[in-house]
């Protein structure tokens, strides 16, 4: 089971977590802030077409970042984006072929010294489908055996809190800007010592919730007593749909965080717009480069997690993401007179039908590996 010791962390009582236990049908439909994204931003669309018209190109944000595969407009690979980012920014990480036999697996894991547990999770993913932590070589040949498409495993990464944050920077200029930061809290309890994980679940107003998936996950551990103060994550990623939590923190931005970012940014000067989720110590920490790791980037297709829960109107969130928007066509049309190519129009709807077959795969193999 994966689980990290409780610490104190430092609490913003002036931030609210204004997000339900689980929408009801009722908050499905009246609610923005639990709408399908394509739903959401499909007024957006609009704008974006527009922009493409005028510029007589169907995939103009595919040059929003050079260097990654359809500019992270879509289907973005994760291993090209560990490529782009400093080396001591991101967790010891390799990549794994489905036509790689299990004992080149084993070789290649035991390469780059990792140690059980570590994360596994497909080199091209959405919503957290198929990460998994993996605890012996038992689970890890299940997994390679199930999931028939390139994957990575990844060192686990200790720290406590974990953050996304959504950094922009227009590509002749030097400095950019943190538009987002929002804390993400995965579904988790908190053991008494007393109680086993299936009855701290079933007592938790919140993870009831998800009981059924959580028990699947979780069902050799069900029956186990975490220890008093005992932090035991119940879903493996920090996304809403499984129940994590979001809390704003923008105001929690300074220079030292924005310079940070601009390093990076700048390592390879290929990565301009994006949300980073990130695991760090502290946000102290994170602010002076230290006690961190990247876990993913998100890229053009990213969540705008920071505009959720934090009490604004629909009006007030198409405002913000059309701001960004505004943003992104200005640093997709410098890349183009930088050099940039636009995606073919052919080869763009290529790439979506096969990221939709392999989103397709990924769905169905979600439910057969707790």
């Amino acid at each position: 089971m994966s689980h990290l010791t409780h610490t104190d962390r430092k609490v913003y009582p002036h931030q609210e977590e204004l997000i339900p236990s689980k929408p009801t049908f009722w908050e499905n439909i009246t609610n923005w802030e639990w709408y399908p994204n394509n739903v959401f931003l499909f007024p957006l669309y609009v704008f974006a077409v527009g922009k493409a018209i005028t510029n007589r190109t169907l995939w103009l944000f595919s040059t929003a970042n050079p260097g990654l595969t359809f500019g992270s407009f879509f289907g973005l690979k994760k291993s090209e984006v560990y490529d782009l980012l400093p080396a001591d920014t991101f967790p010891n990480t390799i990549l794994i072929h489905p036509t790689d036999s299990f004992s080149e697996v084993l070789t290649k894991v035991e390469a780059i010294d990792l140690e059980y547990p570590f994360i596994v999770k497909p080199d091209v993913g959405m919503v957290g489908l198929m990460v998994r932590v993996v605890e012996d070589e038992e689970q890890l040949r299940k997994y390679h055996d199930l999931v028939q498409v390139d994957w990575i495993a990844q060192a686990f990464v200790p720290h406590d809190l974990e953050v996304g944050l959504f950094y922009v920077r227009q590509p002749d200029e030097e400095q950019g800007k943190i538009v987002g930061l929002s804390q993400k809290k995965p579904l988790s309890v908190i053991g008494n010592g007393k109680s086993t994980l299936g009855e701290l679940v079933k007592n938790d107003a919140r993870a009831f919730n998800w009981e059924e998936e959580i028990f699947r996950k979780k069902k050799k551990d069900w029956n186990k007593v975490p220890g008093k103060g005992e932090f035991v994550q119940l879903m493996n990623t920090g996304n809403r749909k499984n129940g994590a939590r979001l809390v704003e923190l923008v105001e929690e931005v300074d220079e030292d965080l924005v310079a940070l970012f601009d390093k990076i940014s700048h390592h390879s000067d290929r990565i301009f717009y994006g949300r980073y989720d990130i695991k760090c110590n502290s946000l102290e920490d994170l602010k002076k480069g230290k006690n961190f790791a990247i876990l993913e980037f998100n890229g053009v297709h990213s969540g705008y997690g920071h505009l959720y829960h934090c009490g604004k109107s629909v009006t007030e969130a198409y405002k913000s993401i059309l701001n960004m928007w505004a943003q992104l066509y200005k640093i997709c049309i410098t890349n183009y007179k930088n050099g940039a190519k636009f995606t073919p129009a052919k080869k763009g709807w290529k790439h979506i039908f096969q990221f939709v077959r392999h989103f397709r795969k990924l769905k169905r193999w979600e439910k057969k590996i707790p």
